[in-house]
């Protein structure tokens, strides 16, 4: 078998947006797949045809954002942002394509940036699109200023959104006009649609955008929006069910804050009662939360078919597809270990795209009740590659929990050498650790490392109240709990070095990181990426420090300045001796480029040998899903700081 390389991703294909045809004969999706030389992802659509298995490329070399069937099963309508601006406006084109081939045509143009398309007929298309809904008054607009009067004033991967909305559009393909639905204020999140009804989940704010929100019911017949809730819930991913019934995931944040797991919702929409179908599920209801970094794109929250609504759950590492009857019931569908990571549903046909074992994504669907997979698209990218499978082992704490973990030896391993280590701490915090593949694993494993990963307390998967164990008390027991497993590691695998043991960690796991090395000094290098080391100017200077820190805190600053004193790594960072490799993205508004500078230029201060790497146009996903040579010298850096420091 021959090496990993890290330059090996590009030749993977990432799946999502999956949407079965109005026949349920065919099953469409994206691919995206790394075009190094042109530094971008091609994102094109594939069409697998049920019946017969066949699997066929429908566009070529496209930036596919967005598509819908049309009515007749046989034709696509699809989006992308490519081609000129329109008076300095940055364009979204629409075009149709035939299932059968032959160039796509144009339909329309529309000046923004569109996403969500939903086909309602044969000439009528929803969609979303941000928009500025409080242009300034003022008649000076000379220089270039960004404006912030309200929170957050920056979102990542958006940019600076002041006073911009996500609002709901339809264009005309008879009149050829477009129209806006939403107006104002309202954010719209997720929307689906029934006859000539729309339902949402939005947000209606001016000053704070809040983290409850609401659903609202649109007539298309009449253009009437009228609100469904009074603001007492969170809610995700609303679904008609029938006419008269709009299903949704919701929490009411009364235990575990805006983390608390969701329960399945039904809104009646005759007399307005809403009530929980689940109300002792104590199930993560989550996109994409078992962790990897060969996974890209949109994916589906939830569905409804057949009077049922359908979602995925992370239970333990693994995701899984589920589906509730109306009166509660609810049954696993996909019972295979793994990752659900998309999914449709059109009557009794259910397809998805999944990651199981160390294979990389590919098309499945249910054949009387069992998995079938349909596609073989990623069987090349790890052809002749050596792949190290990942060993479970448990650790129980001091105050008897179990943390499970895995430990991925070096390629080519022999018995009785010992080798250098890597610790990788997930994010999230609220994601899991599982035995998936993961680039970053093997490629370090294919250079001589072993890796070992885990769910400490904190993690998802084992309900609210293994997450909320870290409420009120980030770095302490999440902390005891990786150290348990680093016990275990050096104590019973005699491969491990333990004078040369490393640890990475991106976003929460860059926190841990930079946590780890200011209390203790068994780690000889760590390498922090886009991670947290002052919870204070988190609070202040990022699109979710002014909830985030306050809801995983439980208090604000101003009511306890010391307790975010207390969990910043960068209070304990005169205690670190750790060489400090610090990879950051510059326009990463989750946690944000000062958590890495501040942290950096302390280091530097104490005389600890450090290096910061500042990723321009990279966004807090640089780790999962930055641009390919991005990506690319991401995992040099990293290689290079642990050969220097665990190796050399």
């Amino acid at each position: 078998m021959g090496q990993l390389q890290l330059t090996d991703f590009a030749s993977y294909r990432f799946l999502s947006g999956l949407e079965l045809s109005p026949d349920g004969k065919k099953a469409a999706f994206i691919v995206k797949q790394a075009d190094v030389e042109k530094n971008d992802y091609a994102s094109d659509i594939f069409l697998c045809c049920l019946d017969t298995g066949d699997v066929a490329q429908l566009t070529t070399q496209r930036r596919v954002v967005a598509f819908d069937w049309l009515t007749d099963s046989r034709h696509i309508l699809f989006i992308e942002r490519e081609g000129p601006e329109q008076q300095g406006v940055p364009c979204t084109h629409a075009y149709e394509i035939g299932i059968e081939g032959g160039a796509a045509l144009k339909t329309f143009t529309i000046p923004g940036h569109a996403t969500c398309v939903e086909v309602l007929d044969d000439r009528r298309v929803l969609y979303l699109m941000q928009v500025d809904v409080a242009p300034t008054a003022v008649s000076w607009q000379e220089g270039d200023c960004e404006v912030a009067d309200e929170l957050p004033f920056w979102r990542d991967v958006q940019g600076f959104t002041n006073k911009k909305r996500m609002h709901l559009y339809l264009y005309d393909g008879k009149a050829q006009c477009t129209e806006e639905l939403t107006g104002g204020f309202l954010y719209v999140e997720a929307f689906d649609v029934r006859g000539e009804s729309i339902v949402l989940s939005a947000s209606d704010y001016d000053q704070v955008a809040p983290l409850r929100n609401d659903l609202y019911l649109l007539d298309l017949a009449d253009r009437k929006l009228r609100r469904l809730t009074n603001h007492t819930h969170m809610f995700h991913g609303p679904r008609f069910v029938s006419d008269d019934l709009v299903v949704a995931l919701a929490s009411d944040m009364a235990r575990y804050n805006f983390r608390q797991n969701k329960e399945v919702y039904a809104l009646h929409l005759s007399d307005g009662r809403l009530e929980s179908l689940t109300p002792s599920w104590d199930k993560s209801v989550r996109q994409h939360s078992v962790s990897t970094d060969v996974r890209l794109g949109s994916a589906a929250m939830s569905r409804a078919a057949g009077g049922r609504y359908y979602c995925v759950t992370v239970e333990g590492y693994s995701a899984y597809l589920n589906a509730v009857d109306m009166n509660g019931k609810v049954v696993r569908l996909v019972d295979e270990p793994g990752a659900v990571d998309d999914f449709d549903v059109k009557g009794d046909t259910v397809v998805y795209v999944a990651m199981r074992d160390t294979r990389l994504q590919e098309l499945y669907t249910l054949q009387n009740g069992t998995e079938k997979q349909l596609t073989t698209l990623n069987v090349g990218g790890l052809a002749g590659k050596t792949v190290s499978i990942p060993e479970h082992f448990s650790v129980r704490t001091t105050d008897g929990v179990e943390i499970d973990a895995w430990l991925i030896r070096p390629a080519g391993y022999e018995p009785g050498q010992r080798y250098p280590v890597v610790l990788h701490v997930h994010g999230g915090p609220k994601s899991v650790a599982s035995p998936i593949f993961r680039h970053e694993h093997q490629m370090l494993a294919n250079q001589g490392y072993a890796v070992f990963h885990c769910n400490p307390r904190g993690s998802d998967g084992r309900g609210d109240a293994f997450h909320g164990a870290i409420l009120g008390s980030f770095g302490t027991v999440d902390y005891d709990d990786i150290m348990a497993v680093v016990d275990h590691v050096v104590q019973h695998y005699d491969l491990v070095d333990s004078g040369r043991l490393g640890v990475a960690g991106s976003s929460y796991g860059g926190y841990m990181v930079d946590w780890i090395i200011g209390h203790t000094h068994r780690f000889k290098a760590a390498v922090s990426t886009n991670g947290i080391s002052n919870l204070l100017s988190m609070f202040g200077t990022t699109e979710i420090g002014y909830y985030w820190m306050e809801q995983y805190l439980t208090v604000t600053p101003w009511k306890n300045m010391g307790k975010y004193w207390f969990h910043s790594p960068l209070r304990y960072a005169d205690q670190v001796d750790t060489p400090t490799l610090f990879l950051q993205s510059d326009e990463d508004y989750i946690c944000g480029i000062p958590q890495g500078l501040e942290m950096f230029t302390a280091l530097k201060y104490f005389g600890v040998e450090t290096r910061l790497c500042i990723f321009r146009g990279e966004t807090h996903g640089l780790a999962f899903g930055g641009k390919p040579k991005n990506r690319i010298r991401y995992w040099k850096e990293m290689l290079a700081w642990f050969d220097t420091h665990l190796k050399g």
